[in-house]
């Protein structure tokens, strides 16, 4: 009982991670604070950047939890393979994010913004205005379109890639 309720878990995780990755102007739907102001958030592609390898982050944890179950259901090899690759297409998604993350803030403390790429962070905060829902510019749609097809292929690649690993 215990193993199936696992089972969904993970793999509504690993759904989630893939839809937020997909969509970020979905995921701040769950966020606290005026409705508007995290669609306007949404527009810089460092923000965008950073949902999408959380989405992507997520879906691999997801689906590492819902393989590591599988495996202790079934208990076959390919399953326990395969729980280990997902692990490690989770551990590098991670420390590639943290690598670009680290790349991001350095090259603002280059420019000579390093308050704002230190420090930036806590006056974004959002304040208790009322926002309307912003609408998104057709060359802006195109361009997260553009993101979304390549960070689909990219997860779509790391997931094979996890397969083939994992039948050697």
């Amino acid at each position: 009982m215990i193993n199936a309720l696992g089972i969904f878990i993970g793999a509504g995780l690993a759904g989630l991670g893939v839809w937020a990755m997909r969509n970020p102007l979905l995921l701040p739907g769950w966020g606290f604070g005026p409705p508007g102001y995290y669609q306007r958030v949404i527009r810089d592609s460092k923000v965008r950047f950073s949902q999408r390898m959380l989405g992507m982050i997520a879906s691999f944890f997801g689906l590492m939890i819902l393989t590591g179950l599988v495996n202790s259901v079934a208990g076959s090899r390919f399953s326990n393979n395969l729980s280990n690759a997902f692990l490690a297409m989770l551990v590098l998604a991670f420390m590639a994010a943290f690598a670009i993350g680290f790349t991001f803030t350095v090259v603002e403390i280059l420019r000579g913004r390093w308050k704002e790429a230190l420090f930036g962070g806590f006056g974004t905060l959002p304040r208790q205005v009322q926002f309307e829902p912003a609408s998104v510019d057709p060359p802006l749609a195109a361009k997260m379109k553009r993101e979304a097809m390549i960070f689909t292929v990219m997860y779509c690649l790391f997931v094979l890639a996890a397969i083939a690993s994992a039948l050697l």
